[in-house]
């Protein structure tokens, strides 16, 4: 009887072993129940938080887990935190998936602008085509706010609008190009400076105008709140000063090669009464309503439209120590700051990602991350590429961190200088381009001159086998 007991513990303890070492897979569909347990494709959970969840019972704690993302668009309300080990999350047999850090504006939400203090201050193009959503009603409250970028100040963005998976742009103007800066009347440390246009007499009640330039020099871009526009004398005075102080510029002479002096100009961003084209929208914080002229022929909206707005910071973060993390073959977008976070990690692979529409960085490996690896993604329309830290600068302890085989693209989408397509900060990181890397600027302005498009600090490898580097069309683009 005892040799029965025993032999009894003996197989519950294997069929224990067995069970938690065993692979698992948990399936996730936008269209499932969290009621349900996940554990096949026709009884998916409907949340990746709840799949998660599952995920973390101790009975799995020597599985590799791996969450099945099942088609469709996974909207995270928080960001999507993993802490456990062995976890892969990656797309269902290679549907198309997207995960967001955003919210989907039902087009029953938008509608016509019909205030005529609206329509009044609105560019007279632009008033049959300009829609609005009242936020309020979709119990939005956080628009976040509008703050200081440019020259490696990086930040939480605001809410932004995408359509049908294109960035929108804040309305400013000019809409394309800058204008120079044609007086400094309280010289280099003031305030105040003028510019040479009329547009802007046809604004009125801007009650949170800002400016974005290159205030000195063509290397160092900011985005600064101005105190108050003055049409009549066409002077602009800012609530702070530019780090390096104002200077009058030459733009187009300098551009041509006929002036070496380089800095001082700018354009206007953040006024709703520069809405004046397809593409371009404005949040009112004080009313909690958008405004938008969506990018088509007419500026009307289909029900089949995909409008989101970006709610969270991060999409996903990683914990740091956590180990043996893979993110596959799905699309991440529509947050505030970076699509990953993920500091101080090992072993985190991300591959075939397509990761676009951040606030921030595509992907931010802080701290001392070891043995990381991010391949084969297509990275665009972010505020930074990949930043990459890792390894012992004093001991010269390798990371082993790769990039490889990536394309990255307009990764500058807004503000330019520090917004790289790679950040590597450590030692032994190798960045491998076997088929190519296409680095472009969507803000870019002359700074290119002295700025390259990767910062390395550290011992790093790279190794270009095939290296394609191009340059966008943008007109200050060198």
């Amino acid at each position: 009887m005892l040799i029965i007991k025993a032999e009894f513990l003996v197989l519950l303890i294997y069929l224990h072993v067995r069970l938690s070492t065993c692979d698992v897979h948990i399936f996730v569909s936008p269209h499932g129940s969290d009621q349900n347990d996940g554990h096949s494709d026709k009884v998916p959970v409907n949340s990746v938080q709840q799949a998660l969840s599952l995920a973390g019972q101790t009975k799995y704690e020597n599985a590799t887990v791996y969450l099945e993302l099942m088609p469709g668009y996974h909207d995270q309300d928080r960001t999507l935190v993993i802490t456990r080990n062995n976890t892969v999350i990656r797309s269902y047999r290679r549907q198309q998936v997207h995960l967001t850090g955003g919210l989907r504006i039902p087009s029953s939400n938008i509608k016509p602008v019909t205030d005529h203090a609206i329509l009044s201050r609105l560019p007279v193009n632009a008033r049959s085509h300009v829609q609005v959503v009242n936020l309020h009603d979709l119990n939005i409250t956080n628009f976040g706010i509008m703050d200081e970028y440019g020259s490696y100040r990086h930040r939480n963005s605001p809410l932004e609008v995408f359509y049908n998976g294109q960035p929108l742009q804040l309305a400013r103007w000019p809409d394309d190009g800058y204008l120079d800066i044609v007086a400094v009347p309280d010289g280099k440390e003031g305030l105040r400076f003028r510019y040479n246009s009329t547009v802007p007499q046809s604004w009125h009640n801007e009650n949170d105008p800002w400016a974005y330039g290159y205030w000195y020099y063509a290397w160092d871009d900011h985005a600064l709140k101005l105190k108050s526009i003055d049409p009549a004398t066409k002077t602009v005075t800012l609530v702070k000063k530019s780090p390096h102080g104002l200077r009058t510029g030459h733009l187009q002479e300098y551009l041509n090669g006929v002036s070496n002096i380089e800095g001082g100009y700018f354009r206007f961003i953040n006024i709703l009464s520069a809405l004046d084209k397809p593409g371009e929208y404005y949040v009112d914080r004080d009313s909690g309503k958008l405004y938008m002229w969506v990018p088509n022929h007419d500026g009307s909206v289909k029900s089949s439209d995909k409008i989101y707005i970006s709610m969270i910071n991060d999409c996903i973060m990683i914990r740091s120590k956590t180990e043996n993390v893979r993110l596959e073959d799905f699309t991440l977008e529509y947050c505030r700051r970076s699509g990953l976070y993920a500091p101080s990690v090992r072993k985190v692979k991300l591959t075939q990602l397509e990761i676009r529409n951040t606030g921030g960085s595509a992907a931010n490996f802080a701290g001392d991350s070891r043995e990381c690896e991010v391949s084969r993604c297509y990275i665009h329309d972010t505020c930074g590429g990949v930043w990459m830290y890792g390894g012992d600068r004093k001991t010269l302890q390798s990371s082993g961190n790769v990039i490889a085989n990536n394309e990255i693209t307009r990764y500058a989408r807004v503000g330019a200088v520090g917004n790289e397509a790679i950040t590597l900060i450590g030692v032994g990181v190798t960045v491998l381009f076997f088929a190519f890397i296409l680095i472009l600027f969507q803000e870019v302005s002359v700074y290119n001159l002295l700025h390259f498009d990767a910062s390395l600090l550290g011992f790093v490898r790279l190794e270009a086998r095939s290296w394609a580097l191009t340059s966008s069309n943008d007109e200050h683009c060198v």
